[in-house]
């Protein structure tokens, strides 16, 4: 764990005596790199899934007595997309890093899209096509899975995002459908204000200030017309500047976030509490690429890569149990685990030994007495 992963690495491992030892292979037989590769590229990625899901099942009481909710008895989902780049020589398509077009010797990167409730992933997806680029494509994709999903399980959780989706049609489109949301939209947006906001405002924290809270119509990509669907947009003054996206400027900061919702009853505090759970999928991303090597592709093909996720998100799961279990953060768990998985593999192959010793004694005897 504590060093990039590869298929080189992993062929260096499974030919090593002491895995062969632990298999009770046979000395001789090798595993090359290109077996590797055609393995991933060709293995069922829903068996990966299906044991992540179960995972989950089995673990998730354990780790929800430390998972503490926003609003009781509310379920969050936030959702959000992380691109790792890698060189062209690894990905035979992929989106190039940055949206610029990279040439032969430039990078190309590999989109990941997932939910994430604070516990689990319950939608982890790999784009390798350049479309995926626009969050509209990403983002959509994920959240009208989910409606179908949630129409399924008969859960109505409210689903969390950043300003990555922008299109006003898309937005239309959750509305009749029945996904609930907290989103952000850029402070320029534009609107038709109906009517002002009758819901609570609640308690601000200290330093920030309500702006307003409007019931509005929103415009879509070259419109002339708002769109039908009725949104409440909420404009919030934090009191500290943070990052705002400018084109071609890159240190723009703005004191103002502007909220937009189908949520017409809960409180001011309430949205705001809700889209600052967005971030815990940030510190999700980064759990996974510190302590899981996520930032590094051991696949080229999609299917490869779709399996590996599946694989990290159930290292993820137990990992976070272990550390809930024996109250610790995850880089002490890590080598925790990994020694007492040594002594497990020790004690099996010396048990092991002894048995077989058994059975041979047991056996010649046999023999002498006949």
């Amino acid at each position: 764990m504590k060093h990039p992963l590869s298929q080189s690495g992993l062929r260096t491992f499974f030919n090593s005596e002491y895995f062969i030892d632990i298999i009770n292979g046979i000395e001789g037989e090798t595993i090359t790199k290109a077996a590797i590769s055609k393995r991933l590229r060709h293995i069922n990625p829903e068996f990966f899934k299906l044991i992540y899901e179960n995972a989950v099942k089995e673990w998730s009481p354990i780790l929800s007595k430390y998972h503490k909710e926003v609003i009781p008895g509310m379920r969050l989902e936030s959702v959000d997309s992380s691109m790792v780049a890698q060189t062209t020589k690894i990905l035979s398509t992929g989106i190039h890093a940055g949206g610029r077009e990279g040439g032969e010797n430039g990078r190309k990167g590999v989109k990941y899209t997932l939910t994430y409730d604070g516990i689990s992933s319950s939608y982890a997806v790999v784009h390798t096509l350049p479309k995926y680029a626009d969050e509209d494509n990403a983002l959509g994709e994920a959240l009208l899975s989910m409606i179908k999903k949630d129409s399924v399980t008969k859960t109505s959780p409210i689903y969390v995002f950043d300003r990555g989706i922008k299109g006003g049609a898309l937005l239309a489109d959750f509305n009749p459908q029945g996904l609930r949301f907290v989103g952000r939209l850029n402070n320029n947006r534009r609107m038709d204000v109906l009517e002002d906001s009758i819901a609570p405002i609640g308690n601000m924290p200290s330093g920030m200030s309500l702006i307003s809270d409007k019931k509005v119509r929103i415009y879509g990509r070259n419109s002339h017309t708002p769109l039908s669907p009725i949104f409440r947009v909420v404009k919030i003054d934090l009191g500290h500047e943070i990052g705002a996206r400018s084109r071609g400027r890159r240190n723009k900061t703005e004191t103002v976030l502007t909220l937009i919702t189908d949520e017409m009853e809960l409180s001011v505090e309430e949205l705001m509490e809700i889209y600052r759970f967005r971030w815990c999928i940030e510190v999700f991303y980064k759990f996974l690429k510190q302590n899981l090597n996520f930032s590094h592709l051991i696949s080229g093909s999609e299917n490869g890569l779709t399996v590996i996720l599946y694989l990290t998100l159930l290292a993820a799961v137990l990992l976070k149990t272990y550390c809930a279990l024996n109250d610790c953060g995850p880089k002490l768990a890590t080598t925790k685990i990994w020694l007492e998985l040594g002594e497990g593999i020790y004690d099996y192959i010396i048990n092991r030994t002894r048995h077989s010793s058994e059975i041979n004694k047991y056996n010649h005897g046999y023999q002498v007495i006949t």
